[in-house]
């Protein structure tokens, strides 16, 4: 028979104030408001509590998905088509099931059939990272390859990054793809380069947004309705070493996300595509401590929610990651997954007083950025 006690009970709720009394007094004399931190002209305290939440947050859930799963990324460049068939097939045989791979030539059908030789698409989200390609070619040759699957529009899931594309060569690969290959996100906002140091943090979140409603909006004006290119929509976010902000940092994300689309009377769409990476200046010589960087930032991304993860081998730093250290990445995450349970729980960071306050403060502090940028031609960080 199921055990419903709550066993909760067995302690006398405490408040706030209590919690500060005892902590003053462990402090001996010392001021509490010098165990606090500024962060983006933020006055941060590391003690949260419930009576700090005005109301009981719910959590930020993915609509799109169960749980809390994310998909295991790795990346391949690509220049011989048979060699990065091999090394693709070697590691979707190891555990990952979001490859990216990085294209700067053109590809017709039959090279695509090439690179992807015995590769099943309908077992793994497939993603791109293109260089001068136009977006419409790139996506009429990819649908001609995925053509050979079925019905690709309602099966095959991804993304393409084309990288300094004008909004006017994504329109019409836009609207392709959501006729032809609706699992496919080919609009992209790349957060990385505003990813400088931690003091920016809500600067950061702000331009995400700027450049996220300017998208939308200058799509809007090509033909491309709100609905549509939000749905093609990713981020692409980097994580770096700082736990508790980076777990936030990409919550609040996904809070100001839904607040723009609000502006524009869009769907209820409570899920954005997270495509998150560590980040490389987090890394240093020592392939050892980069090893231990890059668990906790994996762990941090999880928590926080992303939908698909790169972790960079611990010796990346070198210029090109070997066998054994691509392998430790990608176990990384196979941890998180099948002994940490990251994975099979909505929201794990709901609930925690602190990551709930600093989450509200960053999105706060961001919006205010935006609102006072939104009208402007760029957006300096």
């Amino acid at each position: 028979m199921a055990n419903n006690k709550n066993l909760f009970d067995a302690f006398s709720p405490i408040s706030k104030e209590e919690w500060l009394t005892k902590v003053e007094k462990d402090l001996k004399g010392k001021a509490m408001e010098e165990l606090n931190f500024q962060l983006d002209d933020i006055n941060i305290s590391p003690i949260a509590h419930a009576d700090d939440l005005s109301q009981t947050k719910a959590p930020i859930v993915k609509s799109n998905q169960m749980l809390n799963d994310w998909m295991i990324g790795e990346t391949i460049t690509v220049t011989d088509l048979k060699a990065s068939n091999i090394l693709l097939l070697e590691i979707l045989s190891e555990g990952v099931n979001a490859p990216l791979l990085k294209i700067d030539t053109p590809l017709s059908n039959e090279a695509f059939n090439i690179l992807f030789d015995t590769v099943e698409h309908s077992y793994i989200s497939t993603h791109f990272e293109v260089s001068n390609i136009e977006p419409f070619h790139f996506v009429q040759e990819l649908h001609k390859h995925f053509q050979k699957y079925g019905n690709v529009s309602s099966t095959l899931k991804g993304s393409i990054h084309f990288k300094n594309a004008t909004t006017a060569q994504l329109a019409d690969a836009i609207s392709f793809c959501a006729e032809q290959i609706q699992g496919f996100n080919i609009g992209t906002i790349d957060a990385r380069p505003f990813c400088k140091k931690r003091q920016q943090v809500t600067k950061e979140l702000a331009a995400c947004i700027y450049h996220g409603n300017a998208y939308l909006s200058n799509l809007l004006e090509k033909g491309v309705s709100v609905n549509t290119s939000s749905r093609s929509l990713q981020f692409l976010v980097a994580v770096d070493t700082s736990y508790f902000i980076s777990i936030a940092k990409i919550r609040a994300l996904k809070l100001l996300w839904a607040n723009v689309l609000k502006g524009y009377d869009a769907e209820a769409i409570h899920h954005i595509y997270i495509d998150a990476q560590l980040a490389a200046s987090s890394h240093n010589e020592d392939a050892n401590t980069n090893m231990i960087r890059s668990t906790t930032q994996a762990m941090s991304a999880a928590i926080a929610g992303v939908d698909r993860l790169t972790v960079l081998p611990s010796n990346a730093f070198e210029g090109e990651a070997n066998e054994f250290s691509r392998r430790i990445a990608r176990n990384v995450q196979h941890i998180l997954k099948m002994e940490s349970y990251l994975d099979r729980v909505n929201d794990p960071a709901a609930g925690s007083y602190y990551i709930e306050q600093l989450t509200d403060k960053l999105a706060r502090k961001a919006w205010e950025y935006f609102q006072a940028t939104a009208d402007k031609d760029t957006f300096s960080i």
